[in-house]
């Protein structure tokens, strides 16, 4: 079966004008998030530097966002992670394998909790960490 060339407006038409724009639009935010990563480094080092965590700039407000999120050591694995949560009775976190948003709230957990120490059983398999980006939101 041959393709037909729709010429008049259609419904065809007017989807296949949409896929076009959406096209253009989809590769149009590529390019804003990879100039908004390239500025990411630039923006914190300012905020750094006027020491403060957020600041008010065309309608919006661009804060500093901080994640607290579990790392596993240089040279541990995940099954090294798993068996030692196992063992520290965190054993509900693991299925066949564990959630990395699961492994993520045990991370906060520990941060707020007990100050970022990590149990003794843990120390070995686990870490925490903190991702900061640069966040904005309606003013």
């Amino acid at each position: 079966m041959q393709a037909t060339e729709v010429q008049q407006e259609t419904p065809v038409v007017e989807f296949a004008r949409l896929e076009w724009q959406k096209a253009e639009l989809e590769d149009q935010l590529k390019k804003i998030k990879k100039r908004q990563a390239e500025l990411q480094d630039l923006v914190l080092t300012r905020f750094e530097q006027e020491m403060t965590d957020s600041v008010r700039c065309m309608g919006r407000t661009i804060y500093l966002h901080h994640k607290i999120h579990h790392m596993i050591p240089e040279g541990r694995d995940k099954a090294d992670l798993y068996e030692a949560l196992k063992e520290a009775g965190y054993g509900d976190l693991v299925k066949p394998y564990a959630f990395p948003q699961s492994l993520d709230a045990l991370a906060k957990e520990f941060e707020e909790q007990y100050d970022g120490e990590v149990p003794d059983e843990l120390k070995d398999v686990f870490e925490i960490g903190e991702r900061i980006s640069i966040r904005s939101r309606k003013a």
